[in-house]
């Protein structure tokens, strides 16, 4: 999300565009990274949840961005996949740790990977597309 923030402020998108894809784009990271550490099940819970509307409110900035063809299809769909393959994993974590109580072993190791995935390992994900709202499906 950063490479294409900093794309779309050389590129002299507008400025509350680039700020709120970088905002939105970051901020799971860091709610995960605290979520890590939380000092009860219910905290836990409400930053994998704040995570996750994050992540909702990325697919909204990157649909616009997608609406007004400011960056290629393929960047944009890779990044509108991993978007919701996080929102996927955000929401199972919740619903798992919900179900079965205090962090477990399978959260602890959920996070690791949500990491790895955030960080950027290299793949081909499928896809998961949402429809804008702007689409004339």
């Amino acid at each position: 999300m950063l490479k294409l923030a900093e794309k779309l402020e050389r590129d002299g998108r507008p400025r509350r565009v680039v700020n709120q894809i970088t905002g939105s784009g970051t901020s799971p990271g860091a709610h995960m990274f605290e979520a890590h550490n939380a000092l009860s099940t219910a905290d836990f819970v409400k930053l994998v949840g704040g995570a996750a509307k994050e992540l909702n409110e990325s697919l909204y900035w990157l649909q616009i961005i997608e609406g007004m063809a400011w960056e290629p299809g393929s960047r944009l769909d890779q990044l509108i996949d991993e978007t919701c393959q996080l929102q996927s994993i955000c929401k199972s974590m919740i619903v798992r740790t919900r179900r079965r109580g205090p962090k477990s072993a399978i959260l602890n190791f959920l996070f690791s990977c949500f990491l790895a995935f955030l960080f950027a390992l290299p793949h081909n994900p499928p896809p998961c597309q949402q429809t804008p709202p702007w689409s004339a499906s």
